[in-house]
Order: structure tokens, then C-alpha cells, then sequence
């Protein structure tokens, strides 16, 4: 028989963590979460958080097992992680800021016509006459909601030989994506 009671206790399952339990972790789980610094010099900085909070996150282990009352010690966990915040800019901000940045970019297409802006239901795409084919060449898409569809096939193609197709993604209605500048048609 083991000297130490933990060891005999039977393994919980997962979801069966008393709520006090369950809040406890969640404290030490975002008091140790210190996220990677974006730039090598702030390394030490994110060290020197890392290390207090897990010397704060020590002392409530040690005082919930010498006390009890799991509710007060994971409160006042959460007050000593609040109180020594992430003030160094992050490798995910950056990260995130970046994906922002080109999905602005490159990921919305300008609106045309007198789209609304509410979710596409419908996508015309657009063909030109190539080789003897009315549907040679596929220059343009364009998303439209419901409302706007009609109008969207009617005008917003201009004289392209118009196929309707279901739309997939984000788009909003009013946004186009033109294919003759992607290089194509050589």
C-alpha cells in the first residue's frame, strides 16, 4: 500500500470533476497559459511572467491542500494572474494580425452593382464566347441573395453569357471575383 492517499483514489472519468474541481484547473490552466513572445527580446520577459505565475500558482496548491475551500483559492488565483497580465506583444497576435491583414486583402472581392451585402444564395458566373463555345471562357463571378438575383443575372454580367450555381463560402451579395486578371485565356 502506497504512503501517499492520492495514489490509492480510483482515476476519475472526464466529466465527472466535482464543478469546484473543474474551476480550480480551468485557474491553474490560464494562470500557467503564457503565450511564445513575437520577438526574441521579449523572451525574458515572457520567462519572467511564466515563473511567477507558476510560483503563484504553486503557492494556491499548497495552501488548498493545507486549507481547503477550493471556491476561495481559485478566486484568488485568478485575482494574482489578472494582476500580472501578457504586456509584451505575442507571437499569435501577430500571427492573427497577419491573416487578417491578407484576408483583406486577397480574401474579399469588391462589390459591384447594387449588391446589399447580406449572404450570397446564388453565384452567376460569367462566360464569353471562345473557340465557337457561347460558354468559351469563364470571366467573372458574382454573388447575389435572393432579392438581388434576378438583377444580379439581368445586369450585373453585362453582356456575358450568364450559368447559375449555388455559392459556396462567405460571399456576400454584391461581391464579384473577375478571372480575365488572373492571367487566363492564353
Amino acid at each position: 500500500m502506497s504512503a501517499h492517499p492520492a495514489e490509492q483514489a480510483p482515476a476519475p472519468t472526464a466529466g465527472a470533476l466535482p464543478p469546484a474541481l473543474t474551476e480550480l484547473l480551468a485557474a491553474i490552466r490560464d494562470a500557467l497559459d503564457v503565450p511564445l513572445a513575437d520577438r526574441p527580446a521579449d523572451d525574458k520577459q515572457r520567462a519572467e511572467l511564466l515563473t511567477r505565475r507558476a510560483a503563484d500558482t504553486r503557492v494556491i496548491v499548497e495552501l488548498l491542500l493545507a486549507h481547503g475551500n477550493a471556491e476561495h483559492h481559485t478566486a484568488r488565483l485568478r485575482e494574482w494572474t489578472a494582476e500580472h497580465p501578457v504586456t509584451y506583444p505575442t507571437w499569435q497576435t501577430r500571427a492573427d494580425e497577419a491573416a487578417a491583414e491578407e484576408e483583406q486583402l486577397i480574401g474579399v472581392p469588391e462589390p459591384i452593382g447594387p449588391g446589399c451585402g447580406a449572404p450570397a444564395t446564388v453565384r452567376f458566373e460569367g462566360y464569353s464566347p471562345r473557340n465557337g463555345l457561347a460558354h468559351g471562357s469563364l470571366d467573372l463571378a458574382v454573388y447575389a441573395c435572393a432579392e438581388h438575383a434576378p438583377r444580379a443575372r439581368a445586369e450585373w454580367l453585362g453582356d456575358l453569357m450568364p450559368y447559375r450555381t449555388l455559392t459556396a463560402g462567405d460571399a456576400l451579395c454584391g461581391h464579384l471575383f473577375d478571372f480575365t486578371t488572373l492571367g487566363g485565356g492564353r
